[in-house]
């Protein structure tokens, strides 16, 4: 580092200096250049984007926007952490649950306090206090009922009507059969089915 080492270094390459002004490579440097390999550049990879899968049943993007309604929202809290994987059962109960207490949230919103149901063949106006879930989709997804939008009625009417799985036996089935259980992809399935009509009664009535 001391001034005469570096006169002493600059003076050795002065033969080395190049002869043209401007930009200079290695090759420019050296006068063989046999053994010089100019680095190729690297080819540019395309980042392939994949879309991880969430742990839980509700996945991002859900939204929450019923006012006042801290307890649904507690559940919807615990659905968005609970694993699937881990606890397909637990969520599974803790889904028929929330679609319960969401259905009979928006139509507390909606300031319907009965619905019509059908008994023996004549139509009853019922408290839905005194209804069960299964009445209350009933109620909800007659053509003639215009609390939800088409596209929802049509879902939760099939979601109720079929016996597959992916269905409401199955959550009702968790609920009160001792020998019924779920897997995670089964349960994925039944939110498969239900998400669009989340996506609709999760959402405060005036917005």
């Amino acid at each position: 580092n001391k001034t005469e080492d570096i006169e002493e270094y600059t003076n050795s390459i002065k033969e080395r200096e190049p002869k043209t002004l401007g930009k200079f490579t290695q090759k420019d440097l050296v006068k063989d250049t046999s053994n010089i390999e100019t680095p190729e550049k690297p080819e540019k990879q395309k980042s392939k984007r994949t879309i991880q899968q969430s742990s839980s049943i509700i996945p991002r993007g859900i939204p929450f926007t019923l006012e006042a309604a801290t307890n649904l929202k507690y559940f919807y809290n615990e659905l968005k952490k609970i694993s699937v994987k881990t606890y397909p059962n637990a969520v599974a109960a803790t889904l028929r649950a929330f679609l319960d207490k969401s259905l009979r949230m928006y139509l507390k919103k909606k300031k319907i306090k009965k619905l019509s149901v059908s008994e023996n063949g004549i139509e009853v106006d019922k408290k839905l206090v005194d209804l069960t879930l299964g009445d209350i989709i009933d109620a909800v997804t007659k053509k003639s009922n215009s609390v939800l939008d088409d596209n929802t009625k049509k879902l939760l009417r099939q979601f109720k009507s079929s016996s597959d799985k992916a269905s409401l036996n199955a959550l009702n089935s968790i609920m009160h059969n001792e020998e019924y259980s779920l897997n995670e992809n089964e349960v994925r399935q039944i939110w498969s089915k239900l998400e669009s009509a989340f996506r609709d009664i999760l959402l405060e009535p005036h917005k």
